[in-house]
């Protein structure tokens, strides 16, 4: 049928109106392949038989519709045959308008270039249905859709790019699944989520069998909202809301018209040229294709907005979609009656909704909840005092057994905790070992656990009027152990994401509900859980050992350094070394000598000075207590001896002042004053700072830049958890600790050792881990707001933080503000000194006077043995001067050893002369080379070799005042052994400790 339509009697317009039956395609098997969702036509049939013989006409411009009677997704052929012609005259570059056509396939540019549609897609009622939530206040949806249905993936995209967050996405595969399989599905899909609002996008045919699968959930408490061609079954559920476009096929058609006469108008004003259409598939025209066709469409597109009998207005998309319609909000108010009207959606976006006219599932008045709250929950937390304290017990119904006890005081980690307890378990290597769990993270668990109905202590009376019930958001609750907090981490691997640990990866897993402890709010942990309103305010804070001020022994030492002190040492040595060096080589060591002294000759051994002497004189100068013994006898061991004076007058004088200074003036506080300490922000090497890895405090430290130098000196000494941490603190091994404010302060007042330091910074808080998109983490912040209120948070604080040891005693630490006056407590490590000399030179006195005491007694000996000799080689007539000196010396010594045999103070038989050969530190019997005669010898302690090896070792071990011991006890000496003739006095042989003696002939 064709129709021109008039105006002014000119033609502007050639209408031709062409009827295509689908039952032509049904009937015919040859073009008709059946598949599960119907008859697929044959699209090149399609081409040939319709749009190249009858669209193909010279037609300027396409519109297509349907029958309103049809829904385009319950017959598969239409929307086959639709899809054809449209691709086809998109290829031949014909302008196609759809009137009616809500497929969302038709949005798809790059099959269908040319297609202009006056009715917006079924995914817009994404848009319809997302201001539905909002107004609603549902965020959280559980998205119901057929597999390989576009309609329905575009849905789910445009839910999700307005921040819906669908729960779950079911795709149902109808066609492989019997009825009871997909009762089964739903069913475990349906329970294994909180969300109650159900969105299901279907055509009719398909929503009717999922609503007969999913009986169970169309009764109260759940929400179902159907997309407009879901709206269509005929078994929808009482109280489901649903959508639908306010528009006719006949008012699309004619809105599809009115854009043709207008496009076709303006681009015959536009272009005074004429261009022929294509007249069919063989006839192709390349200035219709490259330049009238691209211009006609462009005119439909941007023409002015026009208006319609519904007064809405005419706008597209860039796509080519309508946009800017009006839908209506319809309600089921019986099982599969009629839909009633209880809203409209302009095309402003301006929703008006009756709340109060809605009908919900289970014919209720009131809107159901939008999540239903789960009523056993799996809870993680760490091992951390005070919040959570563990002991470990054989059986897990021990802790319940607790509870009859009326919570028992147990003594766990030094800390008297008295419950309440509950049985907790931990996964160690694969194998669970059982707990009692408690401390304020457990005790605030349990209070919330109880839910709304307990306030105060008391229980809240239930309200028997409908719109007063107050939700039951009581659980219960099971616990599990974990090792760590937990933390973002980036994948090992390029490409591997986020990995997360501790608590915070149980809930991303789905390995636990909620997370409960000392878990502080970061940005970097928030992305991934869900925190409930904080329950405890902390900052970061700096915890360092107590090192309080001391007197030391050694502190007379301490005004001048170690290595000064060694170098005073060694030159000690150094000089008495040098001084007796000079003095035994210089050839004028006798010029102060007189030829007239008497003496002269007998002090020829003396007159140099000794190895003692000279260290002596060496000691006396540095200590100023003065030199009465040999000083230098050659000129130039007397100018060293001057440069050394002139040296130890100006260390003594330099000491003195510093010592002063050291104990008279006040001394710079030691401690940590806070974060801007120059100590943290530019750390020396024997300094070091440590928080634990990963931690909250670790990820604030890592984002702030003015840190980093902090940050990346404490890397090598973080530790995994606070109490290695503060085992290490307490041992050395670290400095100070960062950690949070509760923690170090709860530590500080239980551990008079510690203290902290600083202001507070990083401020923060800790909160209920859940995970993301819980249904508990409102009502979770709603109990924990109302503990705060009831003043039950500021109780728990009181009693597991200020007061958790009742039987300890408070710290002071006590700091002197005056300076430090100089008393006998400062002093003490001198006279300690001086009472060591006295007693060490007591000790030396005694030791003297005893082997004086044996020198005589062998001198006596020795007198009466020599005594006897001459008598027998001279006769008893001699007249020898010595031989009488020698019996009068006798004849005394006999007569006070006869004294004392009579007094019995002892009895000793005088020894026989044996003469002995071997040499040690007592005289011996031997024969002199020299005089010839048999005599006893002298012996003289010298300092030989063993006690300049024993000097040198203990300098090696820095025990310098022991360094001088082997040069001035006869223990550590050598021996010479001297004849006893004084005309003779020749050296006889040398006795060398751990050498062999040496024996001179």
């Amino acid at each position: 049928m064709k129709k021109k339509i008039m105006k002014n009697n000119k033609t502007l317009i050639d209408i031709q109106l062409i009827v295509w039956p689908i039952e032509r395609i049904k009937n015919d098997k040859n073009n008709c392949k059946e598949e599960n969702y119907g008859c697929e036509p044959n699209r090149l049939w399609i081409t040939q038989d319709l749009v190249c013989t009858r669209l193909l006409n010279s037609s300027s411009l396409v519109v297509l519709t349907q029958s309103e009677r049809a829904d385009i997704t319950a017959f598969r052929p239409i929307k086959s045959t639709l899809s054809a012609v449209a691709s086809a005259l998109g290829f031949y570059r014909v302008p196609t308008i759809g009137a009616n056509i809500k497929d969302t396939e038709f949005s798809r540019k790059n099959l269908y270039p040319t297609f202009l549609r006056t009715s917006p897609p079924y995914s817009d009622d994404a848009i319809a249905m997302v201001r539905v939530l909002f107004h609603l206040e549902y965020r959280q949806i559980v998205l119901i859709t057929i597999e390989a249905d576009q309609n329905g993936a575009e849905f789910a995209a445009a839910l999700a790019a307005h921040k819906i967050h669908i729960q779950a996405h079911i795709t149902l595969n109808l066609g492989s699944k019997s009825l009871e399989e997909l009762k089964n599905n739903l069913l475990e899909e349906l329970t294994e989520y909180t969300a109650n609002t159900v969105l299901l996008c279907a055509k009719q045919s398909d929503s009717e069998i999922i609503f007969n699968a999913s009986t169970k959930f169309t009764g109260a408490g759940r929400v179902w909202l159907l997309s407009e061609a879901a709206s269509n079954a005929k078994n929808i559920p009482k109280g489901a809301l649903s959508i639908r476009l306010k528009q006719s096929m006949i008012s699309s058609l004619r809105d599809g018209l009115a854009v043709a006469k207008a496009g076709i108008k303006s681009f015959k004003q536009n272009n005074s040229l004429k261009f022929n259409p294509p007249k069919g598939c063989q006839h192709s025209v390349s200035e219709w294709t490259n330049f009238a066709e691209e211009k006609l469409f462009d005119e439909l597109k941007r023409q002015p907005i026009y208006e319609t009998l519904s007064g809405e207005q005419i706008n597209f998309n860039e796509r080519g979609d309508r946009k800017g319609m009006t839908y209506e909000i319809l309600n089921a108010k019986e099982f599969g009656g009629p839909l009633v009207v209880v809203g409209n959606l302009n095309g402003r976006g301006e929703l008006i909704l009756d709340d109060r006219a809605i009908i919900w599932p289970g014919g209720l008045r009131r809107k159901p909840s939008e999540l239903t709250l789960p009523k056993h929950l799996r809870v993680t937390l760490v091992v951390d005092p005070p919040f959570v304290y563990a002991f470990k017990v054989d059986e897990y119904s021990r802790c319940s057994k607790l509870q009859f006890l009326n919570n028992p005081t147990i003594n766990v980690e030094g800390f008297q905790v008295s419950g309440p307890w509950f049985p907790c378990e931990k996964l160690e290597n694969n194998k669970k070992e059982f707990y009692c769990c408690s401390g304020m993270a457990v005790e605030l668990l349990f209070l919330i656990s109880e839910g709304s109905k307990r306030i105060n202590g008391e229980e809240k009376e239930e309200k028997e009027e409908e719109e007063l019930i107050v939700a039951d958001n009581s659980f219960s609750f099971e616990l599990k152990l974990n090792d760590s907090y937990g933390a973002v981490l980036l994948g090992e691997q390029e490409g591997e994401g986020f990995k997360l640990t501790g608590m915070i990866g149980e809930l991303d897993a789905d390995r636990a509900d909620m997370a409960i402890g000392a878990l502080s709010i970061n940005p970097e942990r928030d992305r991934f859980i869900d925190f409930s309103e904080p329950w405890l305010y902390h900052g970061i804070q700096i915890l360092e050992r107590w090192r309080p001020k001391r007197s030391p022994m050694e502190s007379f030492l301490q005004p001048l350094k170690n290595s000064l002190w060694l170098s005073l040492v060694i030159a000690v040595f150094l000089v008495a070394f040098v001084v007796y060096f000079l003095d035994l080589k210089s050839p004028f060591e006798r010029f102060y000598s007189s030829g007239q002294d008497p003496l002269f000759e007998k002090a020829e051994q003396e007159e140099r000075v000794s190895i003692g002497e000279s260290l002596w004189f060496s000691w006396g100068v540095l200590l100023n207590s003065g030199v009465c013994e040999k000083t230098p006898r050659s000129f130039s061991a007397r100018v060293l001896g001057l440069a050394w004076c002139g040296f130890c007058m100006i260390m003594v004088a330099s000491y003195t002042a510093n010592l002063a200074a050291f104990l008279v003036l006040d001394q710079p506080e030691r401690s940590l004053s806070g974060v801007n300490d120059p100590r943290l922000r530019n750390p020396s090497a024997n300094f070091s700072l440590a928080t634990i890895t990963h931690s909250a405090t670790y990820q604030y430290f890592k984002r702030h830049v003015e840190l980093s130098t902090v940050f990346r000196k404490m890397e090598a000494n973080n530790q995994p958890n606070a109490r290695s941490a503060i085992q290490a603190l307490l041992n050395g091994s670290i400095s100070a600790f960062v950690w949070d404010s509760v923690r170090l302060e709860f530590e500080a007042a239980n551990n008079c050792e510690l203290r902290t330091r600083g202001a507070l910074f990083g401020r923060s808080a800790y909160g209920i881990g859940l995970r993301k998109g819980s249904a508990w983490t409102p009502h979770i912040s709603q109990a924990i707001l109302r503990l705060s209120e009831n003043g039950t948070l500021e109780r728990l604080e009181q009693k597991w933080i200020r007061s958790p040891n009742k039987n300890f005693r408070p710290c002071f630490h006590f700091e002197p503000k005056a300076p430090a006056r100089l008393g006998l407590r400062s002093m003490r490590d001198g006279l300690v000194l001086v009472a060591s000399g006295i007693l060490l030179g007591a000790g030396m006195s005694i030791l003297e006077r005893k082997r004086g005491k044996s020198l005589q007694k062998q001198n006596s000996s020795i007198c009466c043995k020599m005594v006897k000799i001459i008598k027998e080689k001279k006769g008893e007539g001699t007249d020898s001067l010595l031989l009488r000196l020698s019996a009068a010396l006798c004849d005394e010594k006999r007569k006070q050893k006869e004294e004392k045999i009579n007094k019995n103070i002892f009895i000793k038989t005088t020894p026989m002369f044996v003469p002995e050969l071997n040499f040690g530190r007592n005289p011996c019997n031997v024969y002199c080379p020299r005089c010839h005669h048999f005599i006893q010898t002298i012996t003289k302690p010298i300092f030989g070799r063993f006690a300049l090896i024993c000097s040198f070792i203990c300098i090696l071990l820095l025990l310098f005042p022991c360094a001088l011991a082997p040069i001035f006890l006869t223990c550590f000496a050598d021996y010479e052994h001297f004849c006893s003739n004084g005309e003779c006095k020749h050296k006889i042989g040398r006795y060398r400790r751990c050498f062999k003696p040496k024996f001179f002939v």
